[in-house]
């Protein structure tokens, strides 16, 4: 699994770019990757590198978030705070929309006092972040696809969506 998951990350990275990178630039983010310098790459440290790439780009989305959101500046977000600036839908489908986000925000709320702090806010915008977040997204979409509702998805269900 983390040999997929190197292969898949080194893939992005070279091709995220419309250019190829240069021999320099190359041997620049292999110096970067290369945590124990011993001249290979790992998939433990593409692993790592990933991880840690992920979370400084997240820093400056999260920062953002809650500042648009936090209108009592007490630097947590309360439910209704979140919900405040999302748009509304269609009454139905809004109020599903509403209980998957209730859901979610309770599982991020790791010490369980209703707000979410900064470091909470991670886990909820990025649930790969939130073991808890994270299983409870994979449960919502697979429950979404799994039309006869017998806890499974076909083949035909998983490949519809």
């Amino acid at each position: 699994m983390q040999r997929l998951l190197a292969l898949t990350f080194l893939a992005l990275v070279l091709h995220s770019r419309q250019e190829k990178l240069a021999s320099g630039q190359l041997a620049q983010l292999h110096g970067l990757v290369d945590s124990d310098n011993d001249g290979r790459v790992s998939a433990q440290e593409l692993v790592a590198f990933s991880l840690q790439t992920r979370a400084k780009l997240a820093a400056d989305e999260l920062n953002r978030f809650l500042a648009e959101r936090d209108t009592d500046k007490d630097g947590k977000l309360s439910f209704q705070e979140i919900q405040a600036t999302e748009r509304s839908q269609p009454e139905d489908e809004d109020s599903r929309r509403l209980k998957l986000e209730q859901g979610k925000f309770k599982a991020a709320d790791l010490d369980d006092d209703s707000l979410i702090n900064s470091r909470e806010l991670a886990g909820l915008l990025y649930p790969e972040l939130n073991d808890k977040v994270s299983v409870l997204v994979a449960e919502q979409a697979r429950a979404a696809r799994d039309k006869d509702d017998d806890g499974g998805l076909s083949w035909s269900e998983f490949s519809t969506g």
